[in-house]
């Protein structure tokens, strides 16, 4: 910033337009050791959009502890036998590992970085869509409510310095409800530290996202309506899902899935989704429309690629482009003849 070029920014206004912790998260995850920082609107953005997922993650479970019937809840054991706690104690502890050295060591923005990795993908994103598929009516304090509960209010230590007032205000609310003794404030209370206790396999969570994000993936391609249920039949090379593991990729994939062995697979998994009736005839219809798009598309850049002139008068940079977009086209064009060529 200079006030010679009068490009100098309030931090006041900033506060006032996006909030203080939205602000603080910017710079930290700026504040790169020996850098200047590039203090830009769009990253004080980003911050308060994550701001806002936390927000919403604490309404998700507020409103669920009410629907559940929760009227107070205490700390449990970080042990369990449902594999997506399992997964989630394991990068807890990963990351309550990583963001203690790193803030020993003053790397503030590696903290912030792996807090909000895991705040917004791994709690967020990931465990939360699958225990609010656990969450029941009228439940009371059960094991999926003592293992979200502990995880969310050591999250919300974790973030504290990071995001004070944020943090403190999700964290009074959740306490109103607390059972067991608890600080004033949050910021009275001790810092998560490592914990000195063994964990499960995270390995079968692992496989489960995998699988979520290939029938996706698989949706995407073949441009299916994402509420729309379809068979499919999942191949395992060395595991097997329980009913309960099951019915969550079913539920997140929108699928309904018949798991087998397979000991001949390469990879760990195989998920063949079928496609019948009315999706199947517009799938086909789809593709037989975009073929001849797509082959005028790649016969047009091609001929550009071969012209001499233009390969020595372009950038290489958009040459490289329009290469990776012809690879693209090909790779559609391939995959649209596949399914006209399919059963």
């Amino acid at each position: 910033m200079s006030k010679t070029k009068g490009n100098v920014v309030d931090p006041l206004e900033l506060i006032d337009r996006f909030g203080t912790d939205a602000v603080r998260i910017a710079l930290l995850l700026s504040a790169a050791t020996g850098a200047d920082i590039a203090l830009k609107e769009d990253r004080i953005e980003a911050g308060q959009a994550f701001a806002n997922k936390l927000w919403n993650a604490s309404r998700l479970l507020l409103l669920n502890l009410e629907r559940s019937g929760v009227i107070s809840w205490t700390h449990g054991p970080l042990t369990s036998t449902h594999i997506e706690d399992g997964w989630m104690y394991s990068r807890l502890n990963a990351v309550t590992t990583l963001v203690n050295r790193a803030l020993k060591q003053h790397r503030y923005h590696e903290a912030a970085h792996e807090l909000w990795h895991f705040a917004w993908h791994d709690f967020c994103d990931w465990y939360l869509e699958v225990k609010k598929l656990q969450f029941c009516e009228a439940s009371g304090q059960d094991e999926h409510w003592t293992a979200a509960l502990t995880v969310y209010e050591t999250l919300l230590r974790l973030l504290h310095p990071f995001m004070p007032f944020l943090t403190e205000e999700l964290w009074q609310r959740l306490q109103m409800l607390a059972a067991h003794p608890h600080a004033k404030s949050i910021s009275l209370e001790s810092y998560p530290a490592i914990f000195d206790q063994p964990f499960g396999d995270d390995a079968p969570f692992i496989i489960l996202q995998e699988i979520v994000r290939d029938a996706r993936e698989k949706r995407a391609d073949l441009k299916i309506d994402p509420k729309t249920t379809l068979d499919a039949t999942l191949l395992l090379k060395n595991h097997a899902f329980s009913p309960e593991d099951l019915s969550i990729i079913s539920r997140l994939a929108k699928l309904r899935i018949e798991q087998h062995p397979s000991a001949e697979l390469a990879d760990s998994f195989e998920l063949r989704i079928k496609i019948t009736g009315d999706a199947s005839s517009a799938i086909r219809l789809r593709a037989a429309r975009e073929i001849p798009q797509l082959q005028k598309v790649i016969e047009s850049s091609k001929r550009q690629l071969s012209d001499a002139t233009f390969l020595r008068k372009a950038p290489e940079n958009v040459i490289a482009n329009l290469r990776a977009k012809v690879a693209e086209y090909e790779a559609q064009l391939a995959k649209n003849k596949q399914i006209l060529e399919g059963p």
